[in-house]
């Protein structure tokens, strides 16, 4: 079991940005995770906010990556009406 450093925060900014052209292998989607395909750091990233997390990157991206657990929080942040597409977050 790996200890995760750091407190619990009001609100909790998250940057899931990806850089897709980064990966070598483009039917490999998972590979330009990195460490976001191990279940226990993304239980501690999503379990620090108390008020307000904000995770800002491309939902698809982690949706159809092939880790099932990421498929899994994708679903259910639909499912509950938590994904703000960003044109609606920002009308600039």
């Amino acid at each position: 079991h790996r200890a995760c450093p750091g407190r619990d925060a009001e609100v909790v900014i998250v940057s899931l940005v990806r850089d897709r052209d980064r990966c070598a292998s483009r039917d490999r989607p998972w590979k330009n995770l990195g460490q976001l395909v191990q279940p226990d750091l993304v239980n501690v990233m999503c379990s620090r906010a108390r008020r307000l997390l904000i995770m800002v990157g491309d939902l698809e991206h982690f949706a159809d990556s092939g880790v099932e657990f990421w498929a899994r929080v994708c679903d259910t942040f639909r499912q509950r009406g938590l994904v703000l597409p960003a044109g609606r977050a920002y009308s600039g």
